[in-house]
């Protein structure tokens, strides 16, 4: 674990000089027994030319990552506030969707989701940030975005940990930060589930940093190869 916040580290010094890094990780549970996880992960295209990397080569990395070898990763481009970004779209393994769906229990048409705190933030320590002199909100500033969004079926009523927009719980990096006990999200189906699509997530916060760190890591290698 400390290896991976050092690296962690390295990713945030990248941010300083270049700018700009999206992890979205997304749960959309639409019944008892099915839920869809994906994570979105995007790199400013600017930063990637001007280390001289390509997808394939991040998507490389991720792959020779026990984490992520099982996943189906996908290159996607998107526009954000006029830059460019590319990157990659993930779709979890059963074995993901499967751990997520144990922590839900239904009773009549209420569905309560309890994820253990650990599980969403891990070690999730900023005190290497503070000793660079970043806080989460000059982290998000400088262009790092890390959020989590879950669906449910039904309404949701409520949700110990984010917010909740348009029947979406929305987690954000200062939420994660702060994060101290356990999520809990309660919905209750009257009608039709909400739903993302095709979107879902990874849970986990060793792997939350992981994903940020790995991608900064590398970058920092191909700088300094190019030095």
């Amino acid at each position: 674990m400390k290896k991976i916040l050092k690296l962690l580290t390295v990713c945030v010094m990248l941010l300083a000089l270049t700018g700009c890094m999206k992890v979205r990780y997304q749960i959309n549970i639409t019944d008892k027994d099915k839920a869809d996880v994906n994570l979105t992960m995007l790199y400013s295209k600017e930063m990637m030319d001007t280390y001289n990397m390509t997808q394939e080569s991040i998507k490389e990395q991720l792959k020779a990552d026990d984490t992520y070898a099982k996943w189906d990763l996908k290159s996607v481009n998107e526009k954000i506030d006029g830059e460019q970004y590319v990157g990659f779209k993930a779709t979890a393994p059963e074995d993901v969707t499967k751990e997520i769906l144990d922590s839900l229990t239904v009773k009549g048409d209420k569905y309560t989701l309890k994820l253990k705190g650990d599980d969403v933030s891990g070690d999730f320590n900023t005190s290497e940030f503070e000793q660079l002199g970043y806080s989460m909100d000059q982290l998000e500033k400088m262009g790092l975005e890390v959020s989590i969004k879950i669906a449910m079926p039904g309404e949701i009523k409520s949700s110990t940990v984010g917010k909740i927009e348009n029947g979406v719980v929305t987690l954000g990096l200062t939420d994660l930060d702060k994060l101290t006990s356990d999520v809990t999200i309660v919905s209750e189906k009257s009608g039709s589930s909400s739903s993302f699509g095709s979107t879902g997530l990874i849970i986990g916060g060793i792997a939350l940093v992981a994903i940020v760190a790995g991608g900064g890591f590398y970058f920092y290698k191909k700088k300094n190869e190019n030095n």
